[in-house]
């Protein structure tokens, strides 16, 4: 990888970090197909188009969930 585009791949990544800090409440809807292996998936957010892979989509969920009290 060239110096080029780590800067590149790294500036991708703080404007993602800045979409989904900015968001209010995460709508995550998958990006791809269901066949994919599950740790593999990534989703994104119909609000603030954020993206995150499935363990941080579950991660979240689950603290949706418990801040519920369920």
């Amino acid at each position: 990888m060239t110096k080029e585009e780590s800067a590149k791949l790294w500036a991708e990544v703080r404007a993602n970090g800045l979409k989904l800090d900015a968001c209010t409440l995460h709508a995550f809807g998958l990006i791809g197909f269901l066949d994919q292996p599950p740790l593999g998936r990534r989703y994104r957010c119909s609000r603030c188009g954020g993206e995150v892979d499935s363990q941080a989509r579950n991660w979240y969920d689950l603290g949706l969930k418990h801040g519920r009290g369920l």
